[in-house]
């Protein structure tokens, strides 16, 4: 059986019940662990859970006690529940592994390649993260010792029983609550670090991020060639980023594979996101320029409001 675990909160059961879908129409003998809440209402709960089992999967919901993520930072648009997934060996104290998927992925294949990938002492398996140049020396400033060693989160083969016998969900939170300078991606960050050498790095086809679609850098991470092969041959999207299927912009080849999943779901109707006079007028462009426009937005804006407080706190 494969182990797959999942979080969620109420806004984003909809993508999630999109990517248990895609994974249990493609595979079989499926065990979905989700990790959840108070917060998430328990009607959300019960359409997920029935629709797992709808789908011949088996669904076991694990409540996370409010005190293991407390003090773990946040992002602006992502709560403390991205921390969740460094507790499943305490969770699952019974299995050796499971693969955890994030909300915003897409399954497009048998994961059982992925599933048996030998893990050795390694805490994990997944992919290297692509970072946008003005990134590049983001994973230097952690003390990884090479860029290209960044881990994406996103999908993670966890090696339970390794994670156990070395803590590492202690030493995860610890530094966490404890980090030596702001967090860009809180718990990517701290899983990067505290895991150090003890990643085993897969092919991207098995978390085939946005970034392999849109930013050149892609090649110079992975390869032309195993850029090319995940992009064709996807195992696992990773819709990472602003842009994913629901967003006005999004161009994505694999678009319609998430919105025909989205209408089997629980949840069929899509409300479409970025609707807006600016994103109208930059959608004919191609996504890596309309991108480009949006971060020099974004950066005027940002330049924008600290000259506003200068002057306010001079004033």
């Amino acid at each position: 059986m494969i182990h797959v675990a999942c979080t969620s909160n109420e806004k984003y059961m909809p993508h999630c019940a999109v990517m248990l879908l895609s994974l249990l129409r493609t595979n079989s003998n499926v065990c979905v662990h989700f990790l959840c809440d108070d917060a998430l209402s328990s009607q959300s709960l019960s359409l997920l859970g029935r629709m797992v089992v709808r789908e011949s999967g088996v669904f076991q919901a694990h409540s996370i006690p409010p005190g293991w993520v407390s003090g773990l930072p946040g992002l602006k648009n992502i709560p403390p529940l991205m921390w969740y997934r460094v507790f499943l060996p305490v969770l699952m104290p019974e299995n050796e592994k499971v693969l955890y998927l994030d909300a915003d992925t897409l399954v497009m294949g048998d994961m059982s390649e992925l599933w048996n990938t030998q893990l050795g002492s390694n805490f994990f398996a997944a992919v290297k993260n692509v970072l946008e140049p003005e990134y590049a020396s983001w994973p230097r400033s952690l003390g990884l010792s090479l860029d290209s060693s960044y881990a994406n989160s996103g999908v993670l083969l966890m090696n339970l029983a390794e994670m156990r016998a070395r803590d590492f969900h202690k030493k995860v939170a610890d530094y966490g609550r404890n980090p030596p300078c702001r967090l860009l991606w809180p718990d990517q960050d701290a899983l990067n670090v505290v895991a150090e050498s003890y990643v085993r790095f897969v092919h991207p086809r098995w978390n085939c991020q946005n970034s392999l679609f849109y930013l050149r850098e892609a090649s110079l991470v992975h390869g032309a060639a195993a850029v090319n092969d995940a992009t064709r041959n996807p195992g696992v999207l990773h819709f990472e980023g602003g842009l994913k299927p629901w967003h006005y912009l999004s161009r994505h080849p694999f678009r319609s594979h998430y919105l025909r999943y989205r209408r089997e779901s629980p949840w069929p109707d899509v409300e479409i996101e970025g609707r807006s006079l600016v994103n109208m007028l930059l959608r004919p462009f191609p996504t890596p320029a309309a991108i480009k426009v949006l971060k020099l937005l974004d950066q005027f804006r940002r330049a924008l409001r600290k000259n506003m407080l200068n002057k306010r706190s001079r004033g």
